[in-house]
């Protein structure tokens, strides 16, 4: 077929969207190469507002024929740009909604302690390998899985309309701490209009006074103490719900007893909206698991669980290794606890609580901060090898720089005491046959040496 004379063949005036997604170019653009997402336009426009798949190349003024400049956009509800609006005058006009990223049982009792103080809350959906392919196309290679799975949640709770987003990160030598303004301007790149808070892992009881201020829009201070106090009595209440359902998951005599009870649990959790539900509550929440019938005579193997917090509690990274331990039979032992975490602790001399013994503890494997985690992983290892424990598991993010260093520290705990370590490391090619071959491997061997003991 010819073309009438001075003009193109049809072949050549195709729309350069004909193919791609009917969408906000946020994630797609960032698989086009250079010269393809020159021709569809995105460099020329804001990304945050929507392009028609309607466009031809001769659009007149650097805008595309076809430009529709929404009021919101219809994926992630995020209003478009305006050319000389700076973002935090924009951000105001918004209602303001605040997403937490999912953290295992973390995450309900901070949108629960958020509406105790009244702000609306964006409940991001779970981790998923969707939130990870959005992580890996927006981080650089070479950093760990946690940043590219949370840099993930924080795309998903923006595309459901939050305008505050608490990071996970803060000051010290991991990597995750440094990602978070990085993270933060990638957002922003991609077209959400949304403010950053960030609240540090490793000091959360001098963070969480900042940040509850800062949502809450400058309060005065006495209005925070009863969230306070049912934030602390959540944060108890998790323990007891997390360490019952650890111990007796290897006892439960109806497999899956015990995982359907907690779920329970965790719902009735959520729905707890102030210091007076918990207290009449507690008893009951705490009840659905300790009604689940257990074998109390079955021999069981006791693990401890220890490195990289964010790798213990997240399922989708882990591939749920907590509960295929318990129902190998194994008692599993965390390092941590969730009280500890916002309690404002003495120097570590006078401290005569777990955490100060464990400290001690360490010191002859690790005597610096080395950063992360890898110090008190250190010194609860060797504190469970002291004959709490028949085994440890170690579990970190691949390419993790404190972790590796603890990794190297329990290995002359391992020889000192004789306490058997397992060592898992994970990112986004981490199988999960592999993972459960692994542990039954080391299962059989902790029963094996079980026996051999006598």
């Amino acid at each position: 077929m010819f073309a009438p004379l001075g003009e193109k063949p049809l072949a050549q005036t195709r729309s350069p969207f004909q193919g791609l997604p009917d969408g906000p170019p946020g994630l797609w653009y960032l698989s086009l190469p250079l010269q393809r997402r020159a021709e569809v336009g995105i460099p020329a426009i804001r990304v945050g507002s929507y392009l028609s798949p309607q466009y031809t190349a001769d659009g007149a003024g650097g805008k595309p024929k076809g430009f529709r400049d929404l009021r919101r956009c219809r994926m992630c509800g995020i209003r478009p740009y305006r050319e000389n609006e700076p973002l935090r005058s924009r951000l105001t006009r918004m209602e303001k909604k605040v997403a937490f990223p999912p953290l295992g049982i973390l995450s309900r009792v901070a949108e629960c302690y958020l509406r105790a103080l009244g702000v609306t809350v964006v409940t991001p959906p779970a981790t998923s390998r969707r939130t990870l392919d959005i992580g890996v196309r927006g981080s650089p290679e070479m950093v760990c899985i946690p940043c590219k799975l949370l840099f993930g949640n924080y795309v998903e709770a923006a595309e459901l309309g939050a305008t505050d987003i608490v990071m996970l990160g803060g000051p010290g030598t991991c990597r995750l701490g440094y990602s978070v303004a990085q993270q933060a301007r990638r957002l922003r790149e991609w077209g959400f209009e949304v403010r950053t808070h960030t609240l540090d892992l490793y000091h959360v009881h001098r963070d969480l006074l900042r940040l509850t201020r800062a949502l809450t829009d400058g309060r005065p201070w006495h209005e925070f103490v009863e969230p306070l106090r049912f934030l602390v009595g959540l944060l108890n209440l998790t323990d007891a719900l997390e360490t019952t359902a650890l111990l007796a998951r290897a006892r439960e005599r109806e497999p899956g007893a015990v995982d359907r009870a907690y779920t329970v649990a965790l719902e009735r959790l959520s729905a707890l909206r102030g210091l007076g539900d918990l207290e009449e509550q507690r008893d009951d929440i705490l009840g659905l698991l300790r009604a689940v019938e257990l074998d109390t005579g079955r021999p069981v193997l006791r693990v401890g669980l220890v490195g990289d917090v964010y790798t213990i509690l997240t399922p989708f990274l882990n591939h749920n290794l907590e509960v295929r331990l318990g129902r190998m039979g194994v008692e599993v032992h965390r390092w941590f606890h969730y009280t500890g975490r916002i309690s404002p602790p003495l120097p570590y001399p006078l401290r005569r609580d777990r955490g100060g013994r464990a400290r001690r503890a360490g010191r002859r494997y690790l005597r610096r901060d080395v950063g992360g985690f890898a110090r008190s992983t250190v010194g609860e290892a060797a504190l469970m090898a002291q004959g709490e424990v028949d085994g440890l598991i170690h579990v970190a993010p691949f390419n993790c720089t404190p972790e590796m260093v603890a990794q190297s520290a329990l290995i002359a705990l391992q020889r000192e005491r004789g306490v058997p370590v397992l060592n898992l490391s994970f990112d986004e090619q981490t199988g999960q046959a592999g993972v459960v071959t692994r542990l039954e491997a080391f299962v059989d061997m902790l029963w094996a040496a079980r026996r051999q003991r006598g």
